[in-house]
């Protein structure tokens, strides 16, 4: 039987006795008048009555000990309300808390699909490379061309531009320099290039544009004293946040290209030192 139905209970038998109860109160009054009538009969009327009373105090006791439940039983209810009360809140932080995980469950799924696609798209990436022409060293040497001067030539580039050990990839590959894909990819197609404009052994590749990649429209064959003419002409040098040629440093400060050649490159002096008015014997 749970709480609400004792209670129930209980009130329905309290109802009923203090009906029973009423009901003796109205006998109990008729006797009472019959004496105060009719002294000479108050003791027979009293025998007559006696047993209504001794009803009447129990009825009245079990009415008081039904009132002193039903106090006790209020307050288990208050106590139950209680009960409830601190549940239904400790629900509702149990809630909280689950929500709270799911959100962050659901944040990291979110960056573990991000990864995943970042993965997928690394691995597609590898298997792209993975299908690109490689150049077949071997093919050339079958054919006689690895001891050749101009083989030399077209490794000696691929190794400045990409090759990270090489003394001068920091002239060239760290700035960007590259080799277009036809060159980098295909020696017989630099080779026929090199043969059909102008490429004889003692001539030596250069760009055109000190700044620009291996790539025909940028590349020519000159003489080594025309290469490091060119060299002079074209090496850049850091001043007052500008980046200068050594022939633009030459004409702002109206000192010939030569003399700065010989105390910067050469000599290696400072840029103060180098851009003071002509000295005696430089």
């Amino acid at each position: 039987m749970t709480n609400k139905e004792r209670i129930e209970e209980l009130e329905r038998e309290n109802r009923k006795l203090k009906e029973d109860n009423k009901d003796y109160e109205t006998q109990f009054n008729y006797y009472l008048s019959l004496i105060k009538e009719k002294p000479e009969t108050a003791q027979a009327i009293e025998e007559l009555i006696r047993p209504y009373v001794a009803q009447l105090k129990e009825k009245t006791a079990r009415i008081d000990m039904l009132e002193r439940k039903n106090a006790f039983a209020d307050k288990e209810i208050e106590r139950l309300k209680e009960a409830h009360s601190y549940i239904s809140d400790l629900h509702n932080n149990l809630y909280n808390e689950y929500q709270k995980k799911v959100d962050e469950l659901k944040t990291i799924q979110s960056i573990q699909n991000q990864e995943d696609e970042e993965i997928k798209k690394l691995k597609q990436e590898i298997e792209r490379l993975k299908q690109e022409p490689r150049i077949n060293i071997t093919k050339y040497n079958r054919h006689g061309c690895k001891h050749t001067r101009l083989y030399q030539i077209w490794c000696g580039m691929k190794n400045r531009c990409y090759s990270l050990n090489n003394p001068s990839y920091k002239y060239y590959g760290a700035r960007g320099i590259t080799i277009c894909d036809d060159w980098r990819n295909d020696f017989s197609t630099f080779k026929e290039w090199a043969e059909t404009n102008g490429y004889e052994e003692n001539l030596t590749i250069d760009r055109i544009d000190n700044n620009g990649n291996y790539e025909p429209s940028n590349c020519r064959w000159i003489t080594m004293g025309e290469q490091v003419t060119h060299q002079r002409n074209t090496k850049m040098i850091d001043i007052d946040n500008e980046n200068l040629s050594l022939r633009e440093l030459a004409e702002k400060y109206h000192i010939n290209k030569n003399t700065l050649y010989y105390r910067i490159i050469r000599n290696a002096w400072s840029m103060e030192k180098a851009l003071q008015p002509k000295m005696r014997g430089v």
